[in-house]
């Protein structure tokens, strides 16, 4: 005679319990603000899932060419960075009017500058992505990557509260290449 296995309650994919999650944030995006809002939530949360889904990202890609030798999803990357050149350099240069007005944007290269790439490399190091590899893994349920976007979250939100101090040191101007 066989005995039913009740299923348990708990989730147990964390993708689960994330499009759950998702799906209520939406919700409530759409009920305390716009369509538009909720529209815009709702193509990055696909667009997320589809470049989870790929795995294309900067650190697949170029893991894939060290271990495996495979230069697919290098070649993608270049191709991205050929369009996206090709689509923005005459839209930063006012080649096409379209009765806007489009600029780079230009921040000096100062201390502040030097000193937050060095944190930020010390960052990477430890949590073992930067800010976008941190989200694509937290999006896969890492607990680890979750525990490093909140102090990433907490690091940010800290230098932000004496972004003055920051942006008075010593600075050698704004540098642009394109000029």
């Amino acid at each position: 005679m066989e005995t039913l296995k009740l299923k348990s309650p708990v989730v147990k994919e964390p993708q689960l319990a994330l499009t759950v999650v998702l799906l209520m944030l939406g919700a409530a995006l759409l009920q305390l603000h716009s369509q538009t809002i909720a529209l815009l939530f709702l193509v990055a949360v696909l667009l997320g899932v589809t470049l989870f889904q790929s795995s294309f990202s900067f650190s697949a890609a170029y893991r894939s060419l060290f271990l495996r030798r495979d230069t697919s999803g290098v070649r993608g990357h270049l191709l991205l960075l050929a369009l996206t050149s090709l689509l923005f350099a005459p839209l930063l240069s006012g080649a096409l009017m379209s009765g806007h007005s489009y600029s780079g944007a230009l921040a000096p290269v100062s201390v502040s500058l030097a000193f937050g790439a060095f944190i930020f490399g010390i960052g990477m190091q430890l949590g073992g992505a930067c800010a976008s590899g941190t989200l694509y893994t937290v999006g896969s349920g890492n607990p680890r990557s979750a525990l490093v976007l909140v102090f990433f979250c907490a690091g940010a939100f800290w230098g932000s509260l004496d972004i003055d101090w920051w942006q008075r040191l010593q600075s050698v101007g704004v540098v642009s290449l394109g000029d």
